[in-house]
């Protein structure tokens, strides 16, 4: 019997250990609220599947006119952060 349906996976049932807002923010020297006026201008991308998470973060750094090298910090940034996710479960065995 199916008790539970997901569907939503980014950032909603997925921990990660580390602040990847805040991480980019302080590497870009901007404030989340700028930060966050470029994702939710882009965010629609990710959306609707034209672009993964990963590209709509480097479009919002390209966005904010980073060096080559701040993104090459936020592409690490990301990477780190894939090896850090944990899945939680919210299904309880009964």
């Amino acid at each position: 019997m199916i008790k539970a349906i997901a569907f939503d996976y980014g950032r909603v049932i997925m921990i990660s250990q580390t602040s990847v807002t805040e991480e980019i923010c302080n590497l870009l020297s901007l404030s989340k609220e700028t930060w966050g006026n470029i994702y939710f201008s882009l965010n629609h991308l990710c959306n609707t599947g034209t672009k993964t998470w990963e590209e709509i973060i480097l479009m919002c750094a390209e966005e904010a006119g980073v060096t080559d090298l701040q993104k090459d910090g936020v592409q690490k940034i990301i990477e780190d952060d894939k090896k850090e996710r944990v899945l939680i479960s919210f299904l309880s065995k009964k």
